[in-house]
């Protein structure tokens, strides 16, 4: 059985990481110059800040739409099995009907937002949002 990934938790953890490495283990300004020089041999690349940054900012907007008070109480353990047992279904179904494999990825992705909704809390939420106000300050003032 596929394990169901809490998206909430995920999400959190890499743009603490992401934070963290903008903030301490180089800086934006070296990765803008990197991607300059980058850019000359590559030049789609030449807007990847401007385009990682306009991804951020949907992101905060989406996550912070999010109003916790009307998330229905739901029994947690019967939306976690039934978004499982989706997982399971249609990865098995996968090899069989390849024509339906990007509709398939996408109500996998689905069933994993469904099981992580009922995690989601006010500090967590709190948590991705800090962490994308950083980031978004970063990206804009380096």
């Amino acid at each position: 059985m596929d394990e169901v990934e809490n998206v909430f938790a995920e999400l959190d953890a890499l743009l603490s990481e992401f934070r963290t490495f903008l903030e301490t283990d180089t800086t934006v300004q070296d990765i803008k110059s990197a991607v300059d020089a980058l850019a000359q041999v590559l030049p789609p690349i030449a807007d990847i800040l401007n385009r990682l940054k306009t991804i951020f900012e949907v992101l905060r907007i989406e996550i912070n739409n999010i109003n916790l008070d009307d998330i229905p109480d739901v029994d947690v353990n019967q939306i976690v099995e039934f978004a499982s047992k989706v997982k399971d279904t249609l990865q098995t179904a996968k090899s069989l009907i390849p024509s339906q494999q990007e509709n398939i990825d996408t109500v996998i992705d689905s069933a994993d937002l469904i099981a992580s909704v009922p995690e989601l809390t006010d500090a967590l939420k709190i948590n991705i949002l800090d962490s994308l106000d950083a980031i978004i300050d970063l990206l804009t003032t380096s």
